[in-house]
């Protein structure tokens, strides 16, 4: 059977199938042809094949990843759909599909390809990961069942979201830790104590904020660990603490540092077993040039705006901290003052007494041996001297608090 183009009796050219068969008939050999009109099979074909090559002219130049699955297997995949994945045409035609699907989804992808397959009704959009051969991205998919002859199959239509996926957890993270500012703001304005401000602002960050671990240390005479967000023993992490390279070099530069902790080779760290080496962000507190300890916190990474906030944090700490002490010194202050006052009432009452002995003895002068008044003033000059060194001791407590107060 051969194609060949016939001519019509008004001269128009159309296209013909030809059969021919010989056979042998009284001693002769004879041949017998049958001629069909294949000119609609080949409107069909010419249609079927601009079809196929305008499917393959949307599909290869599209900017998202395109497919066709039949019985669990890639029939088609488009150049996008290589470049997502990592892998070549050959490689994903060989491959089981669903081994590209991330194991957090591939259960739910599954089920609803079959589901979809079989021709029921499920959800044709909808994002998931998948393993590329450079690592994790996020997808957006969009799948219908089609029907290529008389079988099933579902063509495929998905883009990669990743960079939407990232921006929506950081904008997630950036809230959740606006929020935890908030809270631990709130705890400044009501004025708590050190400690307890201290360890709130832990759990705070640790819960809302969603960083692993987070340790606040205090400086006065030595580094002090004085709260941390996990179950761990403050004693038992304090040399650990002093030793920390990042956290010493954040108070003697008094400027945050960002450091790999993965990279360091650090013989103890304070960062718990189960929390695992990652990135530390330690911050000074800091009050204009008084440094009152730091704060450091565990993470796999720090956005820039993370650390903005955070350093927001440290500075509000820092000012907490200062407020602390002048309470705590003009309470100091106020008591000096109120026992200074007591002083000098009980040193009015002493002086009272050897003055009022002193006019007795004058008054008395005519009927007293003058050796023995002048030894009885001699003591009671004695005892006002006395009052009166007392009077200066608390003079100078006092002048001491009128410089306190001058720098509030």
């Amino acid at each position: 059977t051969i194609e060949l183009e016939a001519i019509r009796k008004n001269g128009e050219r159309f296209p013909i199938e030809l059969s021919l068969s010989a056979f042998y008939y009284r001693g002769e050999y004879h041949a017998i042809a049958i001629i069909r009109d294949i000119t609609d099979k080949k409107r069909i074909e010419n249609e079927l094949r601009e079809r196929e090559e305008l499917f393959r002219t949307l599909t290869e130049g599209s900017p998202t990843g395109i497919y066709l699955i039949k019985k669990g297997k890639f029939i088609y995949v488009n150049p996008t759909m290589e470049r997502i994945t990592g892998h070549s045409r050959k490689e994903l035609l060989q491959m089981d599909p669903f081994e590209l699907i991330h194991p957090d989804y591939r259960d739910m992808v599954r089920e609803r390809y079959f589901r979809r397959e079989a021709g029921e009704e499920v959800p044709e959009r909808y994002e998931f990961k998948i393993i590329t051969k450079n690592g994790e991205r996020w997808v957006d998919l969009t799948a219908k069942s089609v029907k290529i002859g008389d079988e099933r199959a579902v063509l495929g239509n998905f883009f990669d979201v990743t960079s939407k996926k990232e921006a929506e957890e950081k904008l997630k993270k950036l809230n959740r830790l606006l929020v935890a500012i908030g809270e631990i703001n709130q705890l400044i304005v009501r004025r708590i104590s050190t400690r307890r401000l201290m360890n709130r602002t832990c759990k705070i960050l640790s819960d809302t904020g969603n960083f692993p671990t987070v340790l606040i240390c205090t400086l006065d005479r030595a580094l002090q660990p004085v709260a941390m967000s996990t179950r761990v023993k403050l004693y038992q992490v304090r040399e650990k603490v002093r030793n920390c390279e990042v956290i010493k070099l954040a108070l003697d530069s008094r400027k945050h540092v960002l450091n790999d902790c993965k990279r360091m080779e650090c013989e103890e760290c304070w960062i718990p077993e189960d929390v695992g080496r990652k990135v530390v962000l330690a911050a000074p507190l800091c009050y204009k040039k008084r440094v009152y300890g730091a704060i450091a916190l565990v993470a796999d990474t720090f956005e820039e705006e993370e650390v903005q906030y955070i350093l927001d944090v440290a500075r509000n700490l820092g000012l907490a901290l200062r407020h602390l002490e002048v309470t705590r010194e003009k309470e100091r202050a106020f008591e000096q003052i109120k026992k200074n006052l007591e002083q000098f009432e009980m040193l009015a009452d002493k002086l009272r007494n050897p003055l009022a002995i002193m006019k007795g003895f004058i008054e008395l002068k005519s009927q007293l041996d003058h050796g023995k008044i002048f030894s009885e003033l001699e003591n009671q000059i004695s005892r006002i001297e006395e009052y009166l060194d007392q009077l200066s001791t608390e003079e100078l407590r006092t002048i001491e608090l009128e410089k306190l107060f001058k720098r509030f």
